[in-house]
């Protein structure tokens, strides 16, 4: 079985570190921890929600990192049942969270990786 390193991170910050690692994959109790730590990267790499960060200030500082972290598999659940090409799912999960102003290229981003973490 693949681990990455998004993975091990949530292994690490977990109530038992080191203990069940194959449980914490497949449960649906980690997902919106999981969703949350990849969203968190593409942050950082400066794909997604990139439109009023400063870019001197570090990522961890910035308030769409933190809001991520308030990402909950119920969240997840939402934004998969997105149609069409308005993500309005999507975009209340992200208004829910204090994030409202999403481009539509970050809608899409975010609905994709949801999916793709769900499955």
């Amino acid at each position: 079985m693949l681990i990455t390193d998004f993975d091990r991170e949530i292994d690490k910050m977990s109530n038992n570190p080191g203990i069940h690692i194959f449980e914490k994959l497949i449960s649906g109790m980690y997902m919106g921890r999981l969703a949350a730590e990849v969203l968190a990267t593409l942050i950082n790499q400066g794909i997604i929600l990139k439109t009023h960060r400063d870019h001197k200030e570090s990522y961890r500082y910035y308030a769409p990192f933190h809001a991520l972290y308030m990402l909950q598999t119920s969240h997840i659940s939402e934004i998969e049942l997105d149609t069409g090409r308005t993500f309005a799912n999507t975009r209340n999960v992200l208004k829910k969270l204090g994030l409202e102003y999403a481009t539509n290229t970050d809608c899409a981003i975010i609905s994709y990786t949801c999916r793709l973490i769900s499955r």
